[in-house]
């Protein structure tokens, strides 16, 4: 034990006599924490402007209400407060009548959206950066995730009596175009 302790002394016992240590890192493209929060009020707001389009009577009013609360949930991604607006977006959608809303379809995204953005920005501090290498996987799970869940939801769009053929050929454009990205390996 002396010896490791005879290892570890600093000259004189002064550690302000001994020299800074310099380390310098490089590093590809980053994304700084304050653009994941930033990314994260924009995806709240309009979630929840677009769920409570129809339950203000002016339209300013629910994008508002949305903005505040993409506020709170940028300045504590931590807290519940994502679930929170995802439960408010769901209820909103149910209290609507008549048949099945396509917006939903959107809403569905914008979700998962939230939900991966919040994660990153409770992991992210705001002075932070993370590698754009580290960012692109789960954004990778992302779009793959939503491209099945969007073409299973045109089905059944379709099914239930939905537009005609043009819209769904340049929406599987969309999700063709959208898997390549994913799936085709780049540098």
């Amino acid at each position: 034990m002396r010896i490791l302790s005879r290892l570890w002394t600093v000259p004189h016992g002064r550690i302000a006599d001994a020299a800074p240590l310099r380390i310098d890192v490089e590093t590809a493209r980053t994304v700084s924490g304050l653009q994941a929060r930033v990314a994260l009020l924009l995806a709240t707001t309009g979630l929840l402007g677009t769920a409570l389009r129809d339950f203000a009577a002016v339209a300013g009013v629910s994008w508002g209400l949305a903005a505040v609360a993409g506020l709170y949930v940028a300045a504590f991604p931590r807290t519940s407060a994502p679930h929170v607006v995802i439960a408010v977006a769901g209820l909103a959608l149910l209290g609507q009548d008549g048949p099945f809303d396509p917006v939903a379809l959107a809403l569905v995204a914008l979700t998962h959206l939230v939900l991966r953005l919040s994660w990153w920005s409770a992991h992210l501090p705001l002075d932070a950066r993370a590698e754009v290498r580290a960012v692109v996987p789960d954004a990778r799970r992302l779009v793959l995730v939503q491209t099945a869940v969007q073409a299973v939801g045109v089905v059944l769009w379709l099914v239930s009596g939905g537009p005609g053929i043009p819209f769904v050929a340049a929406l599987g454009g969309v999700a063709v175009l959208a898997l390549t990205l994913v799936v085709l390996p780049r540098d």
